[in-house]
């Protein structure tokens, strides 16, 4: 699980995804075909089991699921807040990579967005 903290520490959302033996993202075929990541969020994983068992959704789950800005900001954002302010960063698209990266090359702070479609100007803007 990947949490998603934004630059003032505040959690925007956790990341589930599921590796295999050979640390590749599990996919899995979908009803009409398509080949999909085994990737899900927290919330969404509690609302649909909640719901598959029929008991009451919280409220705040439900003001979560209608409400919230879906992971708005960059994967491992908090490390800006201790980093030396001349410490290059470097962003990739995958959090593993951002992950895996950090102890083999420790001058730079690894961020990730999550997606190629989510690098933008406002995930970047911290």
């Amino acid at each position: 699980m990947f949490w998603y903290i934004d630059e003032q520490g505040r959690k925007r959302g956790r990341q589930i995804k599921l590796f295999d033996d050979t640390f590749h993202t599990i996919k899995y075929v979908s009803k009409d075909g398509e080949k999909r990541s085994r990737t899900s969020w927290v919330h969404s994983a509690l609302l649909r089991k909640l719901t598959q068992q029929q008991k009451p959704i919280p409220e705040w789950l439900q003001l979560y699921d209608e409400h919230a800005e879906r992971s708005p900001c960059l994967f491992g954002l908090p490390q800006l807040l201790t980093a030396p302010i001349d410490q290059p960063v470097a962003i990739v698209e995958a959090l593993k990579t951002a992950v895996i990266s950090t102890p083999y090359f420790p001058g730079f702070i690894w961020l990730a967005v999550g997606a190629l479609s989510y690098l933008n100007a406002d995930r970047t803007d911290p």
